[in-house]
């Protein structure tokens, strides 16, 4: 592999590493809406992994942290977990990866060694990203029935419950 497909990957992987701490950071995992009797009484609801967040029609937010993880669904728990140790391996691979990296003079002098703590970097990249894609199958499989009961419940159910069921399939 020559060093500027290294450095392309590198910064790919940097890429989505910071997006997996966007993602872990933002309230926005599952959002649901209120409208009342006229737009004025409506509220978006946000929930994440850290907090949930309610929004006005008059543009006032409230943000409110969990204060508990044990009073947290199973599922919440999960991706919690999953997703900061997806950060975690994450941190290592990079590290590894700069080490394996061509342009830089770790190892310098012993190529074969360089090389394999680049491969064992990109192994490490994987894990971290099929952490991430079990979060999603963790997630899925924990919040299946409550998807499905949010879809099934939903004012025109038989218009438009396929519409609702793929989007809940997605969100999960």
């Amino acid at each position: 592999v020559n060093m500027q497909n290294q450095i392309v990957g590198l910064c790919l992987a940097i890429i989505g590493f910071l997006g997996t701490i966007l993602i872990c950071g933002l309230p926005m995992w599952k959002v649901t809406a209120f409208v009342g009797a006229n737009i004025v009484t409506s509220q978006v609801f946000w929930e994440g992994l850290w907090m949930n967040c309610v929004i006005q029609s008059t543009g006032h937010s409230q943000c409110k942290a969990y204060d508990s993880i044990l009073a947290l669904p199973q599922d919440l728990q999960a991706s919690r977990a999953l997703v900061c140790a997806s950060i975690g391996v994450s941190v290592v691979a990079i590290g590894l990866t700069v080490v394996g990296a061509r342009c830089t003079n770790f190892f310098r002098d012993d190529q074969m060694t360089k090389a394999n703590v680049g491969l064992a970097g990109g192994v490490v990249f994987i894990i971290a990203g099929l952490l991430m894609l079990h979060e999603d199958y963790v997630k899925y499989f924990c919040i299946y029935c409550t998807n499905y009961e949010c879809c099934k419940n939903m004012y025109f159910r038989l218009l438009v419950f396929n519409y609702n069921l793929s989007v809940c399939f997605l969100t999960a």
